[in-house]
C-alpha cells in the first residue's frame, strides 16, 4: 500500500498535535503543583492578577489553533475555529 505525501503529512501533524496536547498537559500538572503553594506577589511586578493559571490558559489556545491549523491546512480556520 502506498500512501500520497498529502496523507503522510496529515497523519504526522495529527501525531504532532497529540504530543503537543500531551506537554501541554503535562505542563499545566507540574505549574499546578507549583502553584498550589500560596505565595505573595512581588510588589514589582506590573501585572499580578497575570497568574500561572493564565499563562497555561493561554499556552493551550495557542496550541489549539496551531493544531486546528496542522489538521486542516488552512489557516483561517485555524484563526476563527480555535479562537
Amino acid at each position: 500500500m502506498r500512501l500520497s505525501f498529502r496523507t503522510l503529512q496529515r497523519g504526522n501533524a495529527v501525531r504532532d498535535a497529540l504530543r503537543r496536547k500531551e506537554d501541554a498537559e503535562r505542563l499545566e500538572r507540574r505549574i499546578q503543583a507549583r502553584s498550589d503553594e500560596p505565595t505573595a506577589h512581588p510588589k514589582h511586578m506590573k501585572h499580578p492578577s497575570f497568574c500561572h493559571h493564565c499563562a497555561v490558559s493561554l499556552v493551550k489556545q495557542g496550541l489549539q489553533k496551531i493544531d486546528q491549523f496542522l489538521t486542516t491546512g488552512e489557516p483561517e480556520q485555524a484563526i476563527y475555529l480555535g479562537s
